[in-house]
């Protein structure tokens, strides 16, 4: 089981980031679950809270600025949105990807008789220069006595991974030797190799699960543009989701409209949004890369006034972000299987349309096209 502290959910870049894609895969191939303490979902939907209402606070203050500039209540879209929701979102998406592992009852008081005690994993030191260091620590301790339980009351191989240092003693590699011992008193003689601390984060927990691979820009473009690619993250955008989001230019202040039929272009790659990351677990490569797509999707509608009709074409060129999984094979490797991690908001970049007439005035059929243009 690989369980993961607070730090190595934003290392990951949970829930969309390249770490966490392959770290997802790397357990799937060794039949590993992931897991978090309990403590650690609870502070990470704490700062996810924070951070909504930081920033739905500027985008606020943002739109009411505009707002007079434009003479709009620009703001109506943010005032259904709250941090209570994202929070709710995000521990949805916790609990479906990560077991969560329950605090062994008890444990809170323990935890904070420990931190009063300076004892590790929590601050140890009584004083500094003579001023009184405070106490803190208690959620490590807590997130300790998780992990310890879990070991113990499963009989399962455990990886530890974070990279906080209170959990070990300068610059060891292993538990300190406090927790090491308390472990070998619960586990039996020698708790190492039932329990394990990874304390230079996910990286190093893939570099010693896989062997991490280089992989020049060219490479890595070619696998992105891959036909394979391109389709998948097309099928994953497409539908009724989609029509709707890069429609509104198709039918907005034209009157009544009917669509008639839409099409999509095939995707472009444009850049890559982070570090992309490769890894070669159990005989395959594994490539997760977070990156920016774009497109053209064209509308086929028909407008009345009640007098005359049209029919207009109307093009709308999009951006977006999707985070794709991909299994490379060969020595110039090649797309050979291909799965798509997370979608972004599809980003409207333009629109441009032209329409043809078909009727001047009841009755009367009209070839004349205007070739008026939007955006």
């Amino acid at each position: 089981m690989i369980v993961l502290d607070t730090n190595q959910l934003r290392q990951a870049g949970f829930p969309n980031g390249p770490v966490a894609g392959l770290l997802r895969q790397v357990a799937l191939r060794l039949r590993q679950d992931i897991a978090l303490p309990e403590m650690v979902l609870i502070e990470h939907l704490a700062h996810h809270r924070r951070q909504v209402e930081l920033t739905l606070g500027k985008a606020r203050d943002a739109l009411s600025t505009l707002s007079g500039d434009f003479d709009a209540d620009l703001t109506q879209p943010l005032m259904s949105l709250t941090a209570q929701k994202a929070v709710e979102i995000r521990e949805t998406d916790l609990r479906t990807t990560f077991r969560v592992l329950p605090a062994p009852e008890g444990s809170a008081q323990e935890a904070l008789r420990r931190e009063a005690n300076r004892l590790p994993p929590a601050e140890q030191e009584w004083s500094d220069s003579n001023k009184l260091v405070k106490a803190r620590g208690a959620r490590d301790v807590l997130i300790w006595l998780t992990v310890l339980d879990a070991a113990v009351s499963s009989g399962e191989g455990i990886w530890f991974v974070t990279a906080d240092g209170d959990f070990r003693e300068g610059k060891n590699k292993d538990f300190h030797p406090a927790l090491r011992a308390e472990a070998d008193e619960r586990m039996g003689a020698d708790s190492t190799p039932r329990l394990r601390l990874i304390s230079g984060g996910l990286i190093e927990l893939l570099q010693e699960l896989g062997e991490a691979k280089k992989m020049s820009e060219p490479a890595l473009s070619a696998l992105l543009e891959d036909t394979k690619v391109l389709e998948a993250v097309t099928a994953r955008i497409e539908g009724p989701t989609m029509f709707f989001q890069l429609g509104e230019d198709a039918y907005s202040e034209r009157g009544n409209v009917g669509f008639l039929s839409s099409t999509a272009g095939i995707l472009t790659y444009e850049d890559l949004q982070s570090k992309a990351e490769a890894f070669e677990v159990d005989g395959a490569t594994w490539v997760c890369a977070k990156a920016r797509w774009s497109g053209r999707k064209t509308y086929n509608s028909i407008s009345t006034d009640g007098t005359s009709s049209a029919v207009w074409t109307t093009t709308v060129r999009y951006q977006f972000v999707a985070t794709v999984l991909i299994k490379a094979v060969g020595e110039t490797p090649t797309v050979g299987e291909v799965e798509i991690l997370a979608v972004g908001p599809l980003i409207k970049v333009d629109s441009s349309a032209s329409s043809q007439s078909l009727f001047r005035q009841p009755g009367e059929l009209s070839d004349v096209v205007d070739g008026a243009s939007e955006g």
